[in-house]
This record gives C-alpha cells, sequence and structure tokens, in this order.
C-alpha cells in the first residue's frame, strides 16, 4: 500500500491536531465544570452562609436594640430605639425571605424551626415594648418628683406654721409639731429610697419604717388635735389633708414601683426573650455549619475535578508530544535514509560507475526518486553499451531515443546514422568507388571533411594515375608500332 510522505504528514499533524483539540475540548469542558460547580457553590451554600451570618448579625442588633429600648430613661430615647428595634426586625424578616427563596429542602426544615422560634420571640418581645413603653417606675418617680413633692411641700408648709404659731402662743406645744415636722421629712426620705428599692426585703423594711415614721407623725396630730383650738385647728386640718393627699399620691408611687414594667421588661428580655433568641440563633448556626459542610464538599470535588482534568490534560499533553516526536522522527528517517541513497547514487553516476543500483523500503515520493535515479542510471548504462559497442567499431547497434525531448538520443541516433554514412562512404571508397559522395553534417563535421578531402586526394590520384596509365599505354603502343 501506497504511504506517501504528503499522507504521513497529514496523519501525524492530524493526529496532533486532532490530540490538541480534544485535549482543549476536554480542558474547556473541565473548565465550563469547574466554573458551574464554583457558581453553583457561590449561588448556593456561600450565598445562603452569608444570609445566614447577615441574620444572626441582624438578630444581634434587634437584641441590643431591646436592651437600648428597656434601659432608655426618657420618652424620647424610647421612641429612638423602639424605630431601630422595627428597622432590625424588617431586616431580619427581609434576611429570612431571601435565604427561604434559594434554601435546600433540608435549609427549608431547619428554617421552619427558626420562624418558630422568631414568632416567639417577637410574640415576647411585643410585650417586653409594651412593659419598657410604660416604665412604671419612671412614671412613678415623675410622680412623686411632681404631684407627691407638691403634695408633700403643702403639709410641710402647713405643720411649719402651726408650729411657728405654737412656738408664739403655746412654746410647750411647739416641739410636738416640730416632731411632727421631722417625722413627715424622714417618711418622705423613706418613701423615696423606696421608689427606687428593688430588692423585696429592702422594700419591706422600708415599708415598715415608713409606716412607723407615718403613725407616729399622725399621732403627733392627733395630740396637737386635742391640745389646740381655733387657728391652730384649721392649720392641723390642711396637714391633714395635704398629709392625706401626698399619701394618697405615694401609695400610688409605691404600687406604680412594684409594678416595675421596666424590670417586668427585662425579666422577659433575659429569660423568655432570651430563649428565643437562643433556638433561633440555634437554627442559623445550623444553617451555617450545613452549608459549609456543603461547601468543602464542593470545595472537594472542585480539587478533585481539578486534579483529575489536570491530569488527563497533562497525559493528552505528554501523548501530543510524544506522538509529535515520534511522527517527525519517522518521517524526518525516512526522508533521510531515502535521500541518503539516492545522494550516494548520484554521487556515483557523477563518478561515472554506472554498475550502481539503490532499493527503497518504502512506498512514497523518496522511491519514486530513488527509481527514477535508477531508471536515469539505467538510461546511462544503455547509453554506455551503445557508445562502447561504437567504439568497437559495430555501428549495426540501433539506439532508440526514451522521448521526444531525450536530447543524448536525439544525438547518438544521429551520431550512429552519420557514423554508418560515413562507414558506407568508406566502404565505397574501399571497394574502388569514388563517385560516392561525402557531405559534411556542419561546419565543425571534421570527419566529413576529412572523408572529402580524401576523396578530392584519391579522385586526384586516380586521375593521375589513369593520365599515367594512358601515356604509358601510348608510349608502349609506339613502342610496339
Amino acid at each position: 500500500m501506497r504511504f506517501t510522505i504528503k499522507a504521513k504528514l497529514a496523519t501525524a499533524f492530524g493526529a496532533v491536531i486532532l490530540l490538541t483539540s480534544a485535549s482543549s475540548g476536554f480542558g474547556i469542558y473541565q473548565i465550563a465544570s469547574l466554573n458551574d460547580s464554583v457558581e453553583t457553590m457561590l449561588q448556593g451554600p456561600t450565598q445562603r452562609v452569608e444570609l445566614a451570618k447577615d441574620a444572626y448579625s441582624s438578630l444581634l442588633m434587634l437584641v441590643r436594640a431591646e436592651k437600648n429600648l428597656i434601659a432608655a430613661d426618657s420618652q424620647s430615647l424610647i421612641d429612638r430605639f423602639d424605630r431601630e428595634l422595627q428597622e432590625q426586625r424588617a431586616a431580619v424578616a427581609a434576611t429570612r425571605d431571601k435565604l427561604a427563596a434559594i434554601a435546600s429542602p433540608q435549609g427549608r426544615t431547619i428554617l421552619e424551626g427558626f420562624n418558630g422560634a422568631w414568632q416567639q420571640y417577637l410574640t415576647v418581645q411585643d410585650r417586653i415594648r409594651t412593659l419598657a413603653s410604660q416604665d412604671t417606675r419612671r412614671q412613678a418617680r415623675e410622680l412623686s418628683l411632681l404631684d407627691g413633692d407638691a403634695a408633700l411641700a403643702q403639709a410641710l408648709t402647713a405643720a411649719r406654721q402651726l408650729s411657728d404659731r405654737l412656738a408664739a402662743g403655746t412654746p410647750g406645744d411647739a416641739p410636738r409639731a416640730a416632731q411632727m415636722v421631722a417625722q413627715v421629712q424622714e417618711a418622705a426620705r423613706i418613701g423615696a429610697n423606696l421608689v427606687v428599692a428593688t430588692d423585696d426585703a429592702a422594700t419591706t423594711r422600708l415599708t415598715l419604717r415608713l409606716d412607723a415614721a407615718l403613725a407616729e407623725a399622725k399621732r403627733q396630730r392627733d395630740t396637737l388635735r386635742r391640745l389646740t383650738g381655733g387657728a391652730e385647728q384649721a392649720l392641723l386640718d390642711q396637714f391633714s389633708r395635704d398629709l392625706d393627699s401626698w399619701l394618697g399620691i405615694q401609695q400610688r408611687v409605691l404600687v406604680m414601683s412594684r409594678e416595675d414594667s421596666k424590670g417586668a421588661a427585662s425579666r422577659l428580655s433575659a429569660v423568655e426573650a432570651r430563649q428565643a433568641v437562643g433556638v433561633a440563633q440555634k437554627h442559623l448556626e445550623d444553617i451555617v455549619s450545613l452549608n459549609q459542610r456543603r461547601m468543602a464538599d464542593t470545595q472537594a470535588a472542585i480539587a478533585s475535578q481539578y486534579a483529575s482534568a489536570r491530569a488527563m490534560l497533562i497525559g493528552g499533553m505528554i501523548g501530543v508530544v510524544l506522538i509529535a516526536i515520534a511522527a517527525g522522527t519517522i518521517i524526518a528517517l525516512g526522508i533521510s535514509r531515502g535521500l541518503d541513497k539516492a545522494v550516494g547514487l548520484a554521487r556515483s553516476v557523477s563518478t561515472g560507475d554506472l554498475d550502481q543500483q539503490v532499493q527503497s523500503q518504502t512506498d512514497d515520493e523518496i522511491k519514486d526518486q530513488i527509481d527514477s535515479l535508477n531508471g536515469m542510471t539505467a538510461n546511462f548504462r544503455s547509453i554506455a553499451g551503445v557508445v562502447d559497442t561504437i567504439a568497437q567499431g559495430d555501428l549495426s547497434v540501433d539506439f532508440k531515443r526514451l522521448s521526444e525531448k531525450d536530447r543524448l538520443g536525439i544525438a547518438l541516433e544521429q551520431m550512429s546514422a552519420n557514423l554508418r554514412i560515413v562507414a558506407r562512404v568508406a566502404d565505397r571508397i574501399a571497394e574502388g568507388d569514388l563517385t560516392v559522395t561525402a557531405s559534411r553534417q556542419s561546419d565543425r563535421d571534421q570527419l566529413g571533411t576529412a572523408l572529402e578531402r580524401m576523396l578530392e586526394k584519391l579522385r586526384a590520384v586516380v586521375s593521375e594515375s589513369l593520365s599515367a596509365a594512358a601515356q604509358v599505354a601510348a608510349g608502349s603502343q609506339q613502342l610496339s608500332a
């Protein structure tokens, strides 16, 4: 089967191109697959982790806003932190909705648990907001500082007026009025401490002391009422009314202080709200852990896929290089060996050695070249044989040209024909026929020119010989006569 160099080169380069294309296609496929895996990880687990962390952060900010709301001691701060609380609620809800939109089935199950804890937390937090907005301790302090202090000031004013009047009229009763004023002031001090008391034992102790101080003040009042009359009685009545008013306000202050909406809000925040937040945070942490595991699995798969693609690409490139080297080596060696044989044959022919002949093991253009050189050498041997035959004087040899453009064959044909003509002329001359005509083939035909001159001289010699013979014959006749 003929396998030309063109076919070899085409096969080798085709194989290299095919393997390179296959490696490139495989590489592109693997890159696209890696890109899909990375994009899936970024759009899936990575984004879920980021959203879960955002929700976790917003939840912490919500808890902080809740604590600030509980600690706020003015309406403006309460309103400010309540707005912040509402904003963080909206942020958590928005992030949760985004997370639910891209959550996996297992993630949705965890998210349902988060939603339950979130709704429970919102319910508790609404109660905390209500209690923190009420702030009964602050209201109690405001009532004590405003209405309570005003009523107390009026009662003390009436008591001092009574003490001054008694000091001026009945000095013996004035100490009782002063002691009554002192007990009222002591009751006011105890009431102020009772408002800010946070310990049950302290509250009980202060309540007993308050009751004792008020009882002593009332006892002094009743004693003065029995000892005095007229204008002093009017001042005592005014003192009693102001004291009862202050006591009523103080009772309301105590009730509001004991309600302690801030404390209740703080306790709700520390217990129920904290538990709900902890459960919600645990669910968010589970979502983060789940997606981090998936990210780790995806990263491991990507690393394995990359290693496999890298190994296959390296193997493909090595195969391409080896095939290219092998094909190049085989083709180069075949061409080199064939050309070496052809050069050796041409070199032998150039030195006159026409007996050389080479064989090619391949069926390609190199074989065609060697066959052509072998044919040329055979033609040269044929020409040499013809020339050798002619050199031996055998002019019967008949040489045929190989083609219309075979100038050497044409020259040999003409030379053979000319030599045969010369031989015929010489043969005629040898037979004594000097009538033959020898014509030169060209001005440079030395043999033809020599034959022409030889014939002319032979004709002259023969002519002179004939003339001399005639003269001899005539003389002989004369001698005979």
